[in-house]
């Protein structure tokens, strides 16, 4: 055997490995919090009946055993030049980790809507948990915009 380190003249290791601790569950953690019935656990089920799935609810940070998720929904306010459009979501690494993707886009025609994501200012910021708040700005420049907003989980 060969000594990697002496340290203090009595302390040594010998043949040093670290291993990572597993992946750590951040959905069923979330489900646990709220003390959510183990035969509501599906991304599907709606244990409080508000209309809003666990899958949903934990995109946004909700709370899948109590009916408020009006608290979770997106909000948005007008300025005299401006949309805004604001939302809470799983900051990149738990949404990357969860294969969740959050998409805003906007188009001026509905009828042959040409969706993108040109001119929105997005920022985020007021780090809550493992989740963000985002801020997204839509310029004004026509009398109509139409705005879609998915969550979708890969």
């Amino acid at each position: 055997s060969q000594t990697l380190s002496n340290i203090n003249n009595n302390i040594y290791f010998n043949n040093f490995a670290a291993s990572f601790i597993p992946e750590f569950d951040h959905y069923n953690t979330w489900l646990n919090s709220y003390n959510v019935n183990s035969n509501d656990t599906s991304l599907s089920a709606d244990p409080d009946n508000d209309g809003m799935n666990n899958q949903l609810e934990f995109a946004y940070g909700g709370n899948p055993s109590s009916s408020d998720s009006e608290l979770y929904l997106p909000q948005s306010l007008n300025t005299s030049n401006s949309f805004i459009y604001i939302y809470k979501k799983l900051d990149t690494a738990h949404a990357e980790a969860y294969g969740i993707t959050y998409n805003l886009e906007v188009t001026e025609n509905i009828e042959f809507p040409d969706w993108s994501t040109n001119n929105i200012i997005t920022e985020t910021s007021d780090r809550i948990g493992s989740y963000v708040n985002v801020t997204n700005t839509i310029p004004i420049n026509t009398d109509t915009k139409f705005l879609k907003h998915t969550v979708i989980n890969e």
